[in-house]
């Protein structure tokens, strides 16, 4: 089981909104968790 920060959980909740509101694309959604991902879950 992985343990994540509050602060990647949240980021991933604001990335869907935007992606729910077709500002961000499902590519730019992965990239920009991928880098979430190795920021906060350190």
């Amino acid at each position: 089981m992985t343990t994540e920060t509050l602060e990647y959980v949240m980021s991933i909740a604001i990335l869907k909104e935007l992606l729910k509101k077709k500002l961000i694309n499902e590519e730019e959604f992965r990239k920009i968790d991928i880098l979430n991902r190795n920021t906060f879950n350190k």
